[in-house]
């Protein structure tokens, strides 16, 4: 397998070359169809050979006896048709908007005429708002909608459609969903989340959002699916450029809101007693400090604790407020909280880091550990970076002679971040070749590199509030992307064309701190390896501190502290053929195979009775530096598929069906929980250490979509589906081969797909002219989900003193229903507006804590688990932070005098759920019966642009205002047994996490404060 993947990157790296460039992610197209009737204007009868092509390509059709005619293998796009019938007058039909996967329908009415060369008719194309070809759901977003929106790339785009909440689709989990370029899966590998490039809008030509079932030749995924149609090269030379920045000096930072602590009393948490303590205690420790001594040799000097104290009248009406208006707010102020036990920087923090300092770390380096207030934010200046971040997006393309043409877009990105220290640059070019070497060949050839640090080795840096005085102590991320694609397409006749398509990506993923670089760590003195102070804000005590204030996560991780690497690489070979058997019947069907090649290597210092794991690294007994463990894998796990599928089109109704087979060899050994080896080599690998190889997973995949008109402007629409789903290959393989000394998450290779049943029905309808409504019903029932169980070995392993062996079995569960209203109206009257609203119940069924948590007292001999994965006695419903019962989108586009263009986009939606201690233990298993829900968050983001025509060049002066209203919402609050930040939450309404810092937003929907962007932008 190997040999072959090896052959496939010389051959992709060879097409790099001649392309000069790396690339990114493209392959099969998604297409369209153009059909209808040829007809005479006064007799209606038909016109047999009636000539019907698309302007400006080497498409078209002629029609049948019947007038019929019908054009295969269009890309999505605005096109013009011309209609040609010998004693008739042309016919030129502008603005024929084609998408992928639906069916255009263009009637033409001819007139006879006497001329022999009459001028064409020039007539506009019109769509109706119900396309009624539709058999199940989707939302198409056109380039030319997508560059209005106030987005930066696909991934905010989906955010605006409905069913997405933070960018899970109906209910699902981030890796229930997969995104595809021209046809090739782009979804991140690893952990199958995300999108492994960036795309800027300047490449798309069309994106569509399929929440509903979606057809047999599509990959895999359990909620959704999002496809992008990049730009070809037209017959013209034409492009984009834009450049934007902030208009303020830099990003404001993130950081807590006010806090009032008399709301601990007024919510019963206090007594009058307590709150007079914690007042009194911050007072004291503040005057203790400033009256030192000491401070007439180093100058510091804490500020008041309060900002507002008031403590007139009844406790309740008392006012003890803290400003925390900048993101070091307790460098030189206590904490007045018991839970933050009166901790600030300079009375607590400072003290700790200059005891672990100077040669009692380092005898040869002394090293200083003391935080100043410029040590990481040189730049900032009214709690922001003042260095702006830039973003240069670009996209063109023309022909190159009669057969070629070219298409090539790019971004570039810099960003300073939301708090200290923070840094991320990002490059990527997209280039993308088409070449007809006859009418009926073409050939595509596409690619994109995008660096994050790998190639440019400059780090990613992202600052957790945690270690915010501590920065330099965190590893940073070195990331790198490379996607080859080619697409050969072959028309037989007008009837049947054939694609074999190639596709290879490959993700870089590392993680080290540039201090130490990749190699071994230092064997340096213990009190530097251990010197790692750390303890939650929340859950001080004593004289614990509330951040980590020395110490290099390089040294402290014995996972991946040293160094992290994951590569997922993967080969995709395929080949579809669709033919328009006859006017009813369009089948296609197809096969291929994704040839895997995932590496995964993170190593740490050695420590307790870890075994050295790394063995080419420690080689060397001489060498001063520590023993490496850890874990590793490198598998070659290879998928295969094939489908058919059959469009059934009987005048307005349309059916949809297809069937898909997926096949996967995970070509690795599961583990064997009751019997973990001993040892990290050969010589341990008992033949009962690992289960037989994992059998060959296979599912078989039914789908059904059915559209039928109920009026001229409704059509009902039903849809089916199985989907099924490789699980992410992080589950797959995680820990198979490890030597920490606690040995005990492993992911497992034998895990089957995992299922999900869709159903949906829905109605569309014209309600008034240019108004439509679309009103779908969804469920979704996905099973054979990823679950922890632990197990007790009944024999010695590595890391003997840790008491279980976790492992992935299939036994969790999820549903998800609902009801989806999207409203649009066509530009009329200078605006527009599209906005959609989702009421939805979302909830998982698990088993029970009880039950995974001793997994051998329910899984009684080892031969249950070879045999099959065990069977839970039962299943519970429980609450899930993915459940989001209500979100509302809005999009109002408004074309006003004078060239300008103003874009407003509103997001609201309703709270996560969360539990706090009491909770837990009113309900311990997690029952619906014991829950809260946080508040309503919302935001508005404009985009305004003013258009100024410089005859073939149009300049473009735009604004975009991130969070127009300044809101601070709150994304999610925290929930566990005994958590302190869900307690506090619901005891005052304090977002505060663990450490002190704001509770971070879920998927890309977690906002900022109010940004506002100014640029240009150029199109030619």
């Amino acid at each position: 397998m190997s040999i072959t993947i090896s052959r496939a990157l010389r051959f992709a790296f060879a097409f790099a070359l001649v392309l000069s460039i790396s690339t990114e992610a493209q392959a099969q197209i998604s297409l369209g169809k153009i059909s209808g009737v040829v007809v005479d204007s006064a007799t209606r009868e038909p016109l047999p050979a009636a000539s019907v092509r698309v302007e400006g390509t080497v498409l078209g059709a002629m029609a049948n006896d019947m007038g019929e005619y019908f054009i295969l293998n269009v890309p999505p796009g605005s096109y013009t048709l011309v209609v040609n019938v010998i004693g008739y007058v042309p016919v030129r039909a502008i603005g024929t908007q084609v998408d992928a996967d639906i069916t255009t329908t263009l009637n033409f009415e001819l007139e006879s005429t006497i001329l022999e060369s009459a001028e064409a008719v020039e007539v506009v194309a019109t769509r109706d708002l119900v396309e009624k070809s539709l058999t199940s759901t989707r939302t198409i977003v056109q380039a030319e909608e997508i560059q209005a929106l106030p987005v930066v790339n696909i991934a905010e785009v989906v955010l605006t459609t409905a069913g997405s909440f933070a960018g899970n689709l109906r209910g699902g989990r981030p890796q229930d969903q997969q995104t595809t370029i021209d046809g090739a899966t782009v979804t991140g590998q690893q952990n199958n989340t995300g999108q492994a490039f960036t795309i800027n809008p300047y490449m798309i030509q069309e994106l569509q959002v399929k929440t509903g079932t979606f057809n047999a030749e599509y990959v895999n995924a359990l909620a959704g699916i999002t496809t992008v149609v990049t730009r070809e090269g037209g017959s013209s030379y034409n492009g984009n450029f834009e450049y934007r920045t902030l208009g303020q000096k830099g990003l404001n930072w993130t950081k807590p809101p006010d806090l009032d602590i008399v709301d601990a009393y007024r919510a019963g948490s206090w007594s009058e007693q307590d709150l007079r303590d914690i007042i009194q205690g911050a007072i004291d420790k503040t005057n203790a400090f400033n009256s030192d001594p000491a401070r007439a040799d180093d100058g510091l000097r804490m500020q008041d604790p309060f900002d507002v104290l008031d403590m007139t009248g009844a406790p309740d009406s008392w006012s003890a407020i803290y400003k925390r208006d900048t993101y070091y707010w307790d460098y030189d102020r206590v904490i007045p909280e018991p839970e933050a036990i009166l901790w600030s920087y300079l009375t607590d923090g400072l003290p700790e880091a200059q005891a672990n300092s100077g040669v009692a770390v380092n005898r040869d380096a002394p090293v200083d550990r003391s935080f100043h207030l410029d040590k990481y934010n040189q730049f900032a200046r009214n709690n922001r970076t003042e260095k702006r971040p830039v973003q240069i997006d670009f996209g063109m393309g023309g022909p190159l002679g009669s057969k070629l043409n070219w298409f090539a877009s790019g971004r570039f990105t810099e960003s300073w971040g939301r708090n200290p220290n923070d840094y991320s640059r990002l490059m990527n070019t997209f280039v993308k070749m088409t070449y007809r070497p006859r009418t009926s060949m073409k050939l595509s050839m596409s690619g994109l590199i995008e660096d994050q640090g790998f190639f440019s080795k400059k780090g990613q840096r992202s600052t957790s509030y945690g270690w915010k005085y501590n920065a330099d102590g965190l590893n940073q991320n070195y990331n790198g992307r490379f996607h080859l694609n080619m697409a050969y397409t072959h028309t037989l006749s007008p009837r049947t064309f054939y694609e074999i398509r190639f596709s290879h990506l490959r993700e870089y993923n590392e993680r080290y701190n540039p201090k130490y670089g990749k190699e071994p760590l230092p064997a340096l003195t213990s009190a530097f390896i251990n010197s790692v102070g750390y303890s939650a804000l929340e859950e001080g005590a004593g004289t614990q501190v509330p951040y980590i204030l020395y110490g290099d996560q390089a040294y402290s991780s014995i996972d991946f502290g040293n160094y992290s690497s994951v590569r997922p690489f993967k080969t995709d070979i395929n080949f579809a053929i669709t033919s328009q058997v006859n006017s009813n019947h369009q089948f296609k069907g197809g096969f291929g195979v994704t040839m895997n090649d995932y590496e995964e290597s993170t190593r740490g210092p050695a420590r307790g009775n870890a075994v050295s794991l790394f063995n080419d690294l420690n080689l060397d007994p001489t060498a001063s530096t520590l023993p490496l463990a850890g874990r590793q894998a490198h598998v070659y796990p290879v998928e295969y598929f094939a489908y058919m599928q059959d469009r059934i089109e009987y005048g307005s109704l349309v059916v949809n069906a297809g069937l898909r087979l997926d096949i996967f060899n995970a070509n690795a050994n599961a583990i064997n929980p009751y019997r973990p080896r001993s040892g990290p080599g050969p010589e341990h690998d008992d033949p009962e250490y690992r289960t037989l190889d994992p059998s060959m997973k296979t599912g078989l995949a039914p789908r059904l979509g059915i559209s039928h008109p109920i009026t001229d402007r409704a059509a009902l629409h039903y849809s089916y589906g199985i989907f099924n789903q490789r699980p992410p290959l992080q589950h797959l393989y995680m820990g198979l081969v490890q030597t920490s000394p606690f040995e005990r998450n492993h992911g497992n290779p034998d895990l089957p797909f995992q299922k999900s049943t869709n159903y949906e029905m829905g109605l569309q309808a014209e309600i008034y002219p240019g108004y439509y409504v679309d009103v779908t019903g969804y469920f979704r029932d996905a099973n054979n989900q990823p679950l922890t169980w632990l197990f007790a070995p009944d024999v010695a392993f590595i890391g003997g003193s840790q008491r279980e062996v976790s492992i992935l079995l299939p036994t969790f569960a999820q549903d998800a229903r609902g009801l989806e209203l999207s409203v649009r109206r066509q530009m009329a009257n200078r605006f527009s507006v599209r906005a959609n609203y989702t009421l939805a119940f979302t909830s998982d069924l698990t088993t029970p804590q009880t039950v995974r948590e001793r997994g051998g007292e329910t899984v009684l001999v080892f031969s249950d688990f070879v045999d099959g994965t065990p069977t839970p006695d039962t299943y519970i419903r429980e609450f899930t932070a993915n459940d989001r019962r209500h979100r509302i989108v809005a999009n109002l586009l408004l074309e006003l005098p004078y060239g300008i263009s103003a874009s407003f986009l509103t997001k609201a939606q309703s709270g996560n759920q969360y539990r706090t201690s009491s909770d837990q233990a009113i309900d311990p298993l997690g029952l619906l019966a014991a829950a809260h829900r946080s508040p309503w968050t919302w935001t508005t983001d404009l985009y305004a642009q003013k258009n100024f025509d410089l005859g073939n060049v149009r300049l473009g002066v735009f604004t975009q205002v991130n969070n127009l209203f300044d809101r601070a919402n709150i994304y999610t609050v925290a929930s566990a047994s005994n958590n302190a930040a869900g307690d506090r939450w619901q005891r005052r309404g304090d977002p505060v996490g663990l450490v002190g810092g704001p509770v971070g937003g879920i998927g890309t929907q977690g906002n900022g404060p109010r940004d506002i962007w100014v640029g240009l932008n150029l199109a030619w």
